[in-house]
């Protein structure tokens, strides 16, 4: 089902953690997306994107999976199931800029995983919510390398603005201890961003560090998941 138990509890512990971290309730819209805009003096145009639901063997899964780190504690992943990590990686770094204060539209979108029904209702039904954004970031890449603009070879942004951030993220990390390596790539799949790309003129997926995703050896590189979100809360 699109919002199987599993994700109606994500759904509870992000707006459980957004209350939490801003005394605010976000909304959830009719396609079951949680939305949150800090943008409070409309001169921010950025919309910030991750899904909750998530790819497992059992369904209507409700349990927290059992996980496992690595000697030094820098990865982790989940005994016998998925991680989760795509998109847990992405939902933590947005909490962790919300708790920073960074300005935007924050997305949570819903049902990623079974064709982005979550930003196909809002880019169907809802496109007004997008009035303003110039910019669609999504957090769901696989891998430590990439800030994507084409999405399954349709081009969603331009390599310059893709360039431009990630030297930006580059840059920050650098200027904190990390050692970031972001690109430009145009060898994405597909996102919910995508579903924005005749809304939005800059629409993009940075790598937030699993690798095998949907597999039982699907693993996040946390040491590289903290870089990405320590540069993302200086920017």
């Amino acid at each position: 089902p699109a919002h199987a138990k599993g994700a109606m509890l994500a759904e509870i512990l992000i707006c459980d953690a957004i209350q939490e971290i801003t005394g605010i309730m976000p909304y959830i819209d009719k396609g079951d997306n949680i939305i949150f805009d800090s943008r409070c003096d409309g001169k921010h145009s950025t919309l910030f994107s991750s899904h909750y639901d998530t790819a497992h063997f059992v369904n209507d899964q409700t349990e927290i999976n059992q996980i496992v780190f690595s000697e030094d504690g820098k990865k982790v992943m989940a005994v016998d199931d998925v991680l989760g990590a795509d998109d847990a990686a992405g939902i933590y770094v947005m909490l962790s800029m919300i708790e920073h204060q960074i300005a935007g539209l924050y997305i949570f979108h819903a049902a990623e995983e079974i064709g982005r029904l979550g930003s196909y209702f809002i880019a169907e039904k809802t496109p007004h919510l997008l009035d303003g954004i110039r910019h669609a970031v999504a957090f769901d890449r696989k891998g430590q390398s990439d800030v994507v603009y084409l999405q399954s070879n349709l081009p969603c942004a331009s390599e310059c603005c893709a360039k431009l951030i990630a030297d930006q993220l580059n840059d920050h990390s650098l200027s904190i201890g990390g050692c970031l390596n972001l690109n430009p790539s145009p060898n994405g799949g597909v996102t919910d961003t995508m579903m924005y790309r005749q809304l939005v003129p800059e629409c993009l997926n940075i790598s937030v560090g699993y690798e095998h995703e949907h597999t039982e050896k699907e693993i996040l590189d946390l040491s590289f998941l903290n870089q990405l979100t320590q540069a993302c809360c200086q920017m």
